[in-house]
C-alpha cells in the first residue's frame, strides 16, 4: 500500500526543481501568472536569499512538490493509496488527490506565505526527547510566558512556537527538564501558534470563496491524523496546530519508508527537488531539519 508523504517549509535549497522546469512548461507558464514573478528564478538564483523567507518559501516548495510528483507519475504510474503533507505539504497532497487544480493550490500557499511571512517577531524550536506532556508542563513552569506548543512531530519531539526573545530564552530551561536537545528552526515566526491569530482570521476569509473539492485520493488531514472527511478539508487548512505524529501513525505504525527518488531508478533526476540535496549546499538540510518529519517526497508501503 503506497502512502506518498510531502515535505513542508524548512526543506527549501537553492537549485531546488532545477530538472523538472523545462519538462512541464504550461504549471510554469501558471506559476509565473499567479505569483506576478519567475518561479524558475526564484528556485535557482545564487544564495538562495528569497528561499529564506516564508512568502517566497511556501509557494516554491508547492511548486516544486507538484513538478517531483507529476515527474514520478509520469514515469512509473505507481498511484497512491494514501497522500499527507507536514503543514503546507498537505496542499501538494490535495493537489495530487484532485481536491483543487494546480493553480488554485498555489494561490492558497502564496496567500499563506504571504500572511504568515507578515507575522515577524515570533520564532520555533524542536524540544527532542521530551514528550508532548512534558513539554507542556515545562512550558507551564517557564516564568517568561509567550510559548506554545505548535507541531507534534514524533512521541518524543515537539515544536514549540513564541515569541522569539522567549524562544530563544527557554533553552537550558527546556534541557534542565530532561530534552536530548533544542533546535532552533530556521523560520522567521510563530507559526501554528497563537500569534498567528488575525493572519489566520484573514486567510479563513479566503478559504471560504476557494472552491476545494473532495480528495479522490484518501488524505489524511494535519489537523486530526485521520482522512479527511467529506467537506472538512476547509477545517482542516484553516487550523493553526499541526498534529503531525498522529498522521504518522494514522497511515499504519509498519510503514517501510522508501524515499522515491532513491528506490526508482526511473525518479533519479528528483535528487534536486525540495526532498533530496548535497550537503554541501547552503543553510539547513532537510535530513536535519527537525521540523520536516516527510524530508523526501517519499513513497511508503505497508
Amino acid at each position: 500500500m503506497p502512502v506518498f508523504t510531502f515535505p513542508g517549509q524548512g526543506s527549501q535549497f537553492p537549485g531546488m526543481g532545477a530538472d523538472f522546469f523545462d519538462e512541464f512548461p504550461d504549471l510554469m507558464r501558471q506559476a509565473d501568472e499567479v505569483l506576478g514573478y519567475s518561479i524558475r528564478q526564484l528556485c535557482t538564483e545564487s544564495g538562495g536569499a528569497r528561499l529564506r523567507r516564508t512568502r517566497f518559501a511556501q509557494p516554491a516548495i508547492y511548486t516544486v512538490n507538484v513538478l517531483a510528483y507529476l515527474r514520478f507519475q509520469r514515469e512509473t504510474g505507481l498511484r497512491p493509496s494514501y497522500l499527507l503533507g507536514h503543514s503546507l505539504g498537505e496542499y501538494c497532497a490535495l493537489f495530487a488527490a484532485g481536491a483543487f487544480d494546480f493553480a488554485t493550490g498555489l494561490r492558497l500557499v502564496a496567500l499563506r506565505g504571504e500572511l504568515m511571512g507578515e507575522a515577524d517577531g515570533g520564532a520555533m524550536a524542536a524540544v527532542i526527547g521530551l514528550t508532548a506532556e512534558q513539554v507542556r508542563q515545562a512550558i507551564d513552569d517557564w516564568a517568561g510566558g509567550g510559548i506554545w506548543v505548535a507541531n507534534l512531530n514524533a512521541p518524543n519531539q515537539v515544536v514549540i512556537s513564541g515569541h522569539a526573545d522567549q524562544v530563544r530564552a527557554a533553552r537550558d530551561h527546556f534541557l534542565a527538564a530532561g530534552a536530548d536537545r533544542y533546535v532552533p528552526l530556521p523560520v522567521s515566526g510563530a507559526f501554528h501558534s497563537p500569534l498567528m491569530s488575525a493572519a489566520q482570521a484573514r486567510y479563513e476569509q479566503i478559504l471560504a470563496r476557494t472552491a476545494i473539492g473532495v480528495p479522490q485520493i484518501p488524505v489524511v488531514a494535519n489537523l486530526t491524523g485521520r482522512p479527511h472527511a467529506a467537506g472538512g478539508v476547509w477545517a482542516s487548512l484553516a487550523a493553526c496546530g499541526r498534529r503531525w505524529r498522529r498522521a504518522g501513525v494514522a497511515g499504519g505504525s509498519d510503514l517501510r519508508h522508501r524515499p522515491m527518488d532513491r528506490q526508482h531508478p526511473a525518479a533519479a533526476p528528483a535528487r534536486r527537488n525540495p526532498v533530496h540535496r548535497d550537503r554541501r549546499a547552503a543553510g539547513t538540510h532537510p535530513d536535519d531539519h527537525p521540523d520536516c518529519r516527510a524530508h523526501h517526497v517519499m513513497v511508503r508501503t505497508m
